[in-house]
């Protein structure tokens, strides 16, 4: 747990300017099943971030996912009931920053991780994959 409890605390303080990086994090969003107000609710936050945690962390356990995803909740909602895109972008550039390689592109490596993860979201009833080719390349 304290080997990855340190992406909670963190933020991106830094902004990131990168045009191509914000496009795929959009278009990332807008592909995920949110709700009436383009949200995203905690049940499908849940979702996201247990696909997200399995596909990085090394040696994972559902005990340590049910800590993380509860702290990690609580910290991006910043006290909503849900998480907007200002929420949602924030939220994935510091995973980004934790996770990614020094020498891979944030985009690419986003599109490695979370590709896959969208793929697997058609289990949605409300979702539909309008175009596999979401993320721009480098």
């Amino acid at each position: 747990l304290a080997s990855i409890s340190t992406a909670i605390s963190r933020t991106a303080s830094d902004p990131i300017v990168d045009s191509r990086l914000d496009q795929a994090i959009r278009n990332l969003f807008k592909l995920l099943p949110l709700d009436a107000q383009g949200c995203m609710p905690v049940r499908l936050y849940k979702w996201w971030y247990r696909r997200l945690y399995f596909a990085v962390v090394d040696n994972p356990t559902d005990e340590e996912y049910d800590a993380l995803v509860e702290l990690e909740w609580q910290s991006e909602r910043k006290g909503k009931d849900v998480m907007d895109f200002n929420g949602f972008r924030e939220s994935l550039l510091c995973f980004l920053q934790r996770w990614c390689p020094e020498d891979e592109s944030y985009v690419a490596y986003m599109d490695r991780v979370c590709r896959p993860i969208c793929a697997s979201i058609t289990s949605f009833s409300s979702f539909r994959i309008v175009n596999k080719g979401l993320f721009a390349r480098d």
